[in-house]
């Protein structure tokens, strides 16, 4: 494919129709952004022609672009880039501005376009009027990358100001994705902004110290933040997006990461940001008083008190959870929750194989001296850990787990596996021993549990991820295989215990 790349394109000669049927003047395009290709128009496969008019002033700026046809989703990029254009005019040029045509023709190759790192798009002139922008067709597991700097965009700068600043926002997602917004002044000062799926649902401040604040920004000052596109993503559907916003002496950056598309210093620096910032706090409340059931996400922290060695057993890392077990990591420390890399090892058992009949963490924990009847402050227990994982977990009752251990409130494993009608694991639990008859500190049983939860008001649920109400009629479907197979079960585990 013959043609020349618009990133360098520095001048070009360019022959022009006035549509009047006067000519206008000839100009020489001086400079120009490289332009780029609507991420989700190439995501969706949209390709076609834009169809521009635009005004030329007498300092050779674009005064003005109309789009006279062109696909909506591809007709702003097209425009945007005209806004770009800068000329070279005669210097006996009449003050009027002067009207030029265009075709800005989006493409999408299915061929490898060979294009260097950091560039996105391959651009071929046939001639002033008509400018191609090809990119490659995306793939399901590519990464799109957009607006990527190029030239001195890359270079870090190199003074500071007491106005800089690195915020990160969180969007939502088709699940339960936290939505919020934090930003760390270079003073220290922190601004926290709560959306949904939060604890803390409205403005709220802190103060990390200047110390802590300058860390973070030492991190984005660095090379390899400037080196970074403008927003990253995959063909994937209702994930969530984290967006970065820099500024550094005169200079800001904008990064955005959707799907957990960009390079690992992304990752790092999200970790680093709600880490410095202890969003934690905010997004689940006082770590003393929260709830079980937010276990799971704990694990891929950040959290005050989280170890190596809990990070490791979330993940059903067995191999990283025996080499830091033979370094000393001890198996019965706890995380600013009172929770510990056993209970965080009940919560995740499958890799990306599938998930293993044996939980080798869990293992080799225990083989560690893990204590398979710990319970934390408010009483959670490993076995409880895995109820909320909708599991019943055999080998921590081999291990000595006491199957009928309740929490500050009275819960039983049992109940919180009836609240998630869980059948299988219910069955389990009640051949393990688990008591039926037994009741919470406001006198529910197991049973009570399952009914609450099978019309919606289940004693387990989290408000910060929940607008459920307590009021209105319980409606349980008939039809529902599961309930009713957990219902008669628990019935029948009643009248035995008599």
């Amino acid at each position: 494919m013959s043609g020349t790349w618009l990133a360098r394109a520095v001048v070009f000669a360019l022959s022009v129709a006035l549509a009047t049927g006067q000519n206008p003047p000839l100009l020489k395009l001086k400079s120009w952004d490289p332009p780029y290709y609507p991420p989700l128009a190439r995501q969706a496969r949209i390709q076609g022609q834009v169809h521009l008019e635009f005004f030329v002033n007498h300092l050779g700026e674009v005064a003005s672009v109309n789009v006279l046809s062109g696909h909506p989703m591809l007709a702003p990029a097209a425009t945007e880039n005209v806004k770009t254009w800068r000329f070279e005019v005669p210097k006996d040029t009449a003050p009027a501005d002067k009207r030029y045509e265009t075709v800005i023709s989006f493409e999408l190759s299915n061929e490898d376009l060979g294009l260097p790192d950091g560039v996105n798009v391959q651009t071929v002139i046939e001639s002033f009027n008509y400018v191609r922008v090809i990119a490659a067709t995306p793939t399901i597991d590519g990464v799109q990358k957009h607006r990527c700097p190029s030239g001195k965009e890359k270079i870090p700068p190199v003074g500071r100001g007491g106005d800089d600043f690195i915020e990160m926002s969180r969007s939502g997602c088709f699940g339960t994705c936290p939505v919020y917004t934090v930003r760390i002044h270079a003073n220290g000062i922190v601004d926290w902004n709560g959306r949904s799926f939060v604890t803390q649902k409205r403005k709220d401040s802190g103060n990390v110290g200047s110390s802590v604040a300058r860390e973070l920004l030492d991190r984005v000052s660095s090379s390899e933040f400037w080196e970074l596109c403008e927003s990253y993503a995959r063909m994937i559907t209702d994930s969530a997006t984290t967006t970065f916003e820099v500024r550094i002496g005169d200079r800001k950056k904008t990064v955005s990461n959707y799907a957990d598309s960009a390079p690992e210093f992304v990752e790092g620096l999200e970790y680093a940001v709600d880490e410095a910032a202890d969003t934690h706090r905010w997004l689940h409340g006082d770590p003393r008083e929260e709830p079980l059931s937010h276990i799971r996400r704990d694990g891929y922290g950040p959290k005050p008190g989280l170890t190596k060695l809990m990070k490791a057993a979330a993940r059903a890392d067995a191999k990283t959870v025996k080499t830091l077990l033979h370094e000393g990591e001890d198996p019965n420390a706890a995380d600013s929750s009172g929770w510990t890399a056993v209970m965080y090892a009940t919560t995740e058992r499958c890799e990306h194989d599938g998930c293993m009949e044996s939980p080798e963490a869990i293992d080799l924990l225990l083989a560690a001296g893990g204590n398979p009847n710990y319970s934390s402050p408010r009483g959670y227990t490993p076995l409880m850990a895995a109820a909320f994982d909708r599991r019943f977990e055999v080998v921590l009752v081999r291990a000595g787990a006491d199957v009928n251990a309740q929490d500050a409130e009275g819960v039983s494993t049992l109940m919180i596996l009836a609240a998630h009608a869980v059948t299988d694991a219910i069955k389990q639990a009640l051949l393990a021993g688990a008591n039926a008859k037994l009741k919470d500190a406001r006198g529910r049983t197991a049973l009570d549990y399952l009914l609450l939860a099978g019309c919606g008001r289940s004693p387990l649920r989290d408000p910060s991820l929940s607008d459920m109400s307590d009021s209105g009629d319980c409606e349980i479907s008939a039809g529902d295989d599961n309930f009713q197979r957990s219902q008669r079960l628990l019935k029948e585990a009643m009248v035995k215990t008599r």
